[in-house]
């Protein structure tokens, strides 16, 4: 995804860095400039409970997948996935040694992560049908049938991520195709391959990072939402699950005509994804208030204002933080520890982790000599 540092004013898809078509294994295509100055990528995530992979998937129906029970009881099924805390970790394919940074996070010890959401997909192209553009078969001498054996051994969920908009160095052209179904059967093509294509790959999901540059909500809102809900429907269906992200620039609560209207989305996805990657710790609500939120919020440059305008979805327990390790050891790594409590404090129950530089997950900085996996460890422990 584009390193989007939450702030209204401080991350806009002109700060974006630029890339031939999204594709995660071309380099930094997708990437773009984190709130602390640093490059970074998007990343988004999913979500299960305590991580092992979800149930086997059966074929049928024309709407990608169906299972032998009821569609409700599918539903129930997949929600249930989501239960207790998750981290969902961004596995970039052009950051250093792809197959040294997966054995990183699936051997973790204790158990640091959750979800693991490489970017192997892209929609930056004006789509009518198939699957999403996949960006190679091997990553770094690993085939995706290779990459999901090793993350569902280890108890984890996989959750690829898929590049699209103009935010992330492409277009809005698949996005608009596919939320306005143009031309008709565009959006129900889109549904039937992903759910056939992550049956097909064994993923357990998908994780939309759908950054948006003019596709506003008075044209789009709606229709993105009856989108979301219906590509959820069809996942749980499936006994997969559905996440999304976010950025402050295409957020009504924060840019007027933004895509996304955070108190609208929560219903018609699993996570969504908040990408929080302000560099400066700021003030984090002690809990999210009671009540119907402000329609324009504080969303300065900083942790807290970013976290705190998530109170705005509803139910909680669809609310991911993300969070960035910026270059050289910055982004979320100086108040890392306090991050993660202030996210528990809120009652948020999921975060998501971009690494944004090499070494991967680069604990420079982080107080106490703790590092990412340490902290993350204790977060899903409750600690």
């Amino acid at each position: 995804m584009t390193a989007v540092a939450l702030g209204c004013s401080a991350n806009t898809p002109a700060d974006t860095a630029s890339g031939d078509s999204g594709t995660a294994a071309e380099g930094d295509s997708g990437s773009s400039v984190g709130s602390d100055g640093g490059a970074k990528s998007d990343g988004a995530a999913g979500g299960k409970d305590s991580g092992g992979p979800l149930p086997e998937a059966s074929t049928g129906g024309d709407s990608g997948g169906g299972t032998d029970g009821s569609a409700a009881s599918d539903a129930a099924d997949a929600s249930s996935l989501l239960n207790g805390r998750q981290v969902l970790v961004w596995l970039p394919t052009y950051l250093g040694s792809f197959s040294a940074n997966l054995d990183m996070v699936t051997g973790s010890n204790p158990k640091a992560y959750t979800q693991v959401s490489p970017d192997f997909y892209n929609l930056n192209y004006n789509y009518t049908s198939g699957p999403p553009k996949i960006s190679g078969e091997s990553f770094d001498g690993l085939s995706v049938a290779q990459v999901a054996q090793k993350v569902h051994a280890a108890g984890m969920q996989l959750i690829p991520l898929v590049y699209a908009g103009a935010g992330n160095s492409g277009t809005d052209q698949g996005i608009q195709n596919v939320v306005s179904d143009s031309p008709a059967g565009t959006q129900n093509n889109f549904i039937t391959a992903m759910v056939k294509e992550a049956q097909t790959r064994q993923y357990d999901g998908w994780n939309l990072d759908f950054e948006v540059q003019g596709t506003g909500y008075a044209q789009f809102g709606q229709p993105y939402v009856k989108f979301l809900a219906a590509f959820k429907a069809a996942l749980h269906a499936a006994n997969m699950i559905l996440t999304i992200d976010v950025a402050d620039w295409y957020i009504r609560q924060c840019a007027g005509d933004g895509l996304v209207d955070l108190t609208e989305i929560g219903p018609s996805v699993d996570l969504v994804i908040m990408e929080d990657y302000a560099g400066t710790y700021g003030s984090p609500v002690a809990s999210c208030p009671g009540g119907k939120p402000p329609a324009q919020q504080n969303c300065n440059n900083e942790f807290g204002a970013l976290m705190n305008i998530m109170c705005d979805v509803s139910p909680t327990s669809a609310v991911s933080i993300g969070l960035i390790e910026g270059s050289g050891g910055s982004g979320a790594n100086p108040f890392l520890d306090q991050a993660l409590n202030a996210v528990a404090a809120a009652g948020f129950t999921s975060v998501a982790v971009w690494p944004d530089e090499t070494p991967f997950l680069n604990s420079a900085n982080i107080p106490n000599g703790g590092t990412w996996n340490s902290l993350l460890a204790n977060y899903l422990a409750g600690k």
